[in-house]
């Protein structure tokens, strides 16, 4: 059976909830505490559910990427990983990633980045501001022995 951790991260909590042109990551802290020692190193987070209103139309798609570290995923732009998008203020309810990475983590930082802008020159920062914004995060913690052998028996990367 997996196990499952949701984490809702509301802007209005976050060390500085705000999100502008000028600054595009909230940071939460995430008291040890919550989680219980007895889940496994092993894990994986999606992204289930993303809100905020825009401000500006031109950051009506936004990128939001995380700060934890995958062995999943390879992101061309050699920035944090790739977690879903907003779309209209809301989560593209398209397929979510699931993402391999270490259990527990006791800081999270969502960025959420214009693709459109980051072509340009401010570095991705919204054109406008980001409001009310809330994002859960779903961690599923599996056995680490059947996840080492899965990993070996079915995920070999190919050099070309």
């Amino acid at each position: 059976m997996d196990i499952k951790d949701y984490l809702v991260l509301r802007q209005g909590d976050a060390i500085d909830g705000i999100i502008n042109n000028t600054k595009n990551n909230l940071v939460w802290n995430i008291p040890p505490s919550y989680y219980s020692n007895q889940r496994s190193n092993t894990c994986s987070v999606k992204l289930i559910d993303a809100y905020g209103t825009n401000s500006n139309f031109s950051d009506q798609e936004l990128s939001v990427l995380v700060n934890l570290t995958v062995s999943n995923q390879y992101n061309t732009a050699n920035s944090s990983p790739y977690l879903g998008k907003l779309l209209n203020g809301k989560q593209n309810s398209g397929y979510a990633m699931s993402l391999l990475t270490s259990a527990r983590p006791t800081t999270i930082e969502i960025k959420l980045v214009n693709e459109t802008n980051e072509i340009n020159v401010d570095g991705g920062n919204p054109t406008g501001s980001i409001d009310g914004a809330v994002f859960v995060l779903e961690f599923t913690y599996y056995n680490s022995n059947e996840t080492a052998h899965d990993l070996v028996n079915q995920y070999t990367p190919h050099l070309v």
